[in-house]
């Protein structure tokens, strides 16, 4: 028996660009996100972002949600999306309110509206009308006088009571209510 010294080759197919060529970075993340077309496409979008561990981006996020507000038929996933925002913006909040404040669950709102407060995230001027509008809609009396007087501290309702975006909603309100309230 002769012992010959084998020796074995690999040949593996040469390739001119190692890198995989479906990256996971944040900048084709949030291009994937602009280009979603569809609910099940941004869906692929979202596991991606979770499979990446890119899920604290909060740019990303941010995306997320504002293509999901657009995409989705129910407010469901936005919902769920927004709670994965560590402490999100204003603005985002605000698009959120309005969105919650015409859907068939307006009390939802009110959930956005709790958290930002314990959050410390800021109500400006257009945080107010949505959050009134859902008052009104979901019949919240103590929520939508808890509300008023918030803005109404915070400066945002210093016109007359029924001229303003903020003031036009404390009125239908009210009128909910049968009350109309003569001056604040």
């Amino acid at each position: 028996m002769s012992s010959l010294p084998y020796t074995t080759t690999l040949a593996l197919p040469h390739h001119p660009n190692p890198t995989p060529t479906n990256l996971t970075t944040p900048t084709t993340l949030f291009t994937a996100l602009s280009s979603s077309a569809n609910l099940k496409h941004l869906k692929q979008v979202h596991a991606q972002i979770l499979k990446s561990k890119l899920d604290r981006s909060d740019s990303l996020l941010f995306k997320l949600l504002l293509s999901s507000l657009t995409l989705s038929p129910s407010l469901h996933y936005p919902l769920s999306v927004f709670n994965q925002i560590s402490k999100p913006q204003t603005h985002l909040c605000n698009k959120l309110l309005r969105e919650l404040s015409r859907c068939r669950e307006p009390e939802k709102a009110l959930l956005v509206y709790e958290r930002m407060r314990r959050e410390g995230v800021a109500l400006d001027r257009f945080s107010f009308p949505p959050l009134l509008k859902a008052v009104s809609r979901a019949s919240a009396l103590a929520e939508g006088i808890e509300i008023h007087g918030l803005a109404w501290k915070l400066g945002f309702d210093s016109g007359p009571v029924c001229t303003d975006g903020v003031g036009q909603n404390v009125c239908c309100l009210w009128e909910g209510y049968g009350c109309t309230p003569g001056v604040r």
